[in-house]
């Protein structure tokens, strides 16, 4: 589903000049902005924000946004998904939405509630279990973690039937 943004009037705010600071890292400028430019830009620029809903009804990954290096997605699962995935050239982040699942992997078995991020290491296998749907990030380069880690996984018991990959 695709929809797109309408103009926007800011009440109780008064455009101005703004010192704006830029650059990355070291580099850093600091110049003059016309706040009521940028508002009124939005009456002369036909681009819109896009907006995307993946389907409700769909199970497994539905891509929204997808670059060289980094595939945005919501991923639905229904119950039992014993299939295991595995990125070899990809790390993926996962940050659960709604429901609630067992994540098992080669790394161990966690069970995630709305709320919890968890990352997945490249080439790591993966599979759900549970009625969830979350939000799949992959990404060629190594993400590396910022705040401190809530819980960690547990290592299951070795399964005793063999189980389908998907690679």
């Amino acid at each position: 589903t695709l929809r797109g943004s309408e103009p926007h009037e800011f009440r109780d705010w008064q455009p101005t000049e703004v010192t704006e600071m830029l650059g990355d890292g070291d580099v850093r400028v600091y110049q003059m902005s016309d706040e009521q430019l940028l508002v009124n830009q939005v009456h002369s620029d036909p681009r819109r924000l896009a907006v995307m809903r993946a389907p409700e009804d769909a199970t497994g990954t539905t891509w929204v946004w997808k670059s060289p290096n980094v595939w945005i997605g919501m991923t639905a699962t229904l119950g039992d998904d014993f299939v295991y995935v595995r990125h070899r050239v990809a790390e993926e982040v996962q940050y659960q939405v709604s429901g609630s699942r067992t994540l098992r992997s080669q790394n161990g078995t966690v069970k995630l509630e709305s709320g919890d991020f968890v990352k997945i290491p490249r080439g790591c296998a993966f599979s759900s279990e549970g009625q969830s749907r979350y939000i799949s990030l992959l990404s060629l380069a190594p993400l590396r973690r910022v705040p401190e880690v809530s819980r960690r996984a547990e290592m299951a018991e070795r399964a005793t039937t063999p189980v389908p990959a998907r690679l």
